[in-house]
């Protein structure tokens, strides 16, 4: 029932139900499944159909009794069919198509532009201590930090949508999100790479589009002493050793070093890279590649 409740309730346009029915010994119908969930349906004689209530339209169609084995063959003429001569390939005066490389997209990328978005298809956690998943806090956490936007009393008001378009919907669940997300933040304002960032010249959340590779940067910021590009991780770690072993593993190191690639390339910025984990042992870990 709770998940013919959350198809009903997200469907933007028509839901389509399909069952399997049987007229039973008194002439009423079985209704297995979903189709058991529609009381009109239950109530109607089977010869009433197709049925059209309250804008729920319902109809039955027989099932075949012959399969695509039993169906007859085409009958083969035994008299000879001419068939005509291949023609030699003419040559033609366009260009061979271009053998593409296969494009590479940060996750940032592909979590944008994915159809249909990315989201958490559940009603309610039914965790002791439910929270929405690790990339919810990611995602809530940049969309902050690409805003500039932290911790204030309208702070909740402004993410609270944000979390309902992941999917979140639990009142408990979205409390203990956004919290997590606020708790992360705090941690950043209070670290002394805040001031520097919030004194300089910054460029969030920067697009950037080369054959074969697509991103986007976190961000982008020149002081005095230069220009520095920083990618934020929200990843949940136990210590900087561990961070180095995610770095390596998940390639983040790469990622960075494409970024900064397409920063010289397309900007000609010469940026000094780090990595920023706002949640390393309750701690924020910076990593200078």
């Amino acid at each position: 029932a709770r998940l013919l409740y959350v198809a009903a309730t997200r469907a933007k346009e028509k839901l389509l139900i399909s069952g399997y029915v049987k007229r039973k010994k008194d002439g009423s119908l079985t209704l297995a499944g979903w189709l058991g969930k529609f009381p009109f349906l239950g109530m109607a004689e089977p010869d009433a159909f197709p049925l059209n209530q309250d804008g729920l339209f319902a109809a039955i169609y027989p099932v075949s009794t012959v399969d695509a084995s039993d169906s007859p063959q085409p009958v083969i003429s035994p008299k000879r069919i001419s068939v005509p001569q291949a023609r030699p390939p003419q040559k033609s005066d366009l260009l061979e198509p271009l053998a593409l490389p296969a494009s590479v997209a940060d996750d940032k990328s592909r979590l944008r532009y994915v159809d249909p978005p990315h989201r958490v298809w559940r009603v309610v956690s039914r965790a002791k201590r439910p929270r929405g998943p690790a990339w919810v806090v990611g995602s809530l956490v940049h969309e902050a930090l690409r805003q500039w936007r932290f911790p204030d009393e309208e702070f909740e008001a402004f993410l609270r949508p944000l979390a309902h378009e992941t999917g979140l919907t639990g009142p408990a669940e979205i409390h203990a999100t956004l919290s997590e997300v606020r708790r992360l933040l705090e941690r950043l304002r209070v670290h002394p790479l805040y001031a520097e960032i919030d004194a300089a010249e910054r460029h969030h959340e920067v697009p950037y589009y080369l054959p074969g590779d697509t991103g986007i940067i976190d961000l982008l910021y020149h002081t005095e002493a230069d220009w520095f590009l920083v990618d934020f991780k929200t990843d949940e770690l136990r210590s900087d050793d561990e961070a180095r072993l995610v770095i390596q593993r998940e390639g983040y190191d790469h990622q960075v070093g494409r970024y900064a690639a397409a920063a010289a390339s397309r900007l000609g910025v010469r940026a000094k890279m780090r990595l920023v984990f706002l949640n390393v042992k309750n701690n924020l870990s910076i990593f200078d590649l």
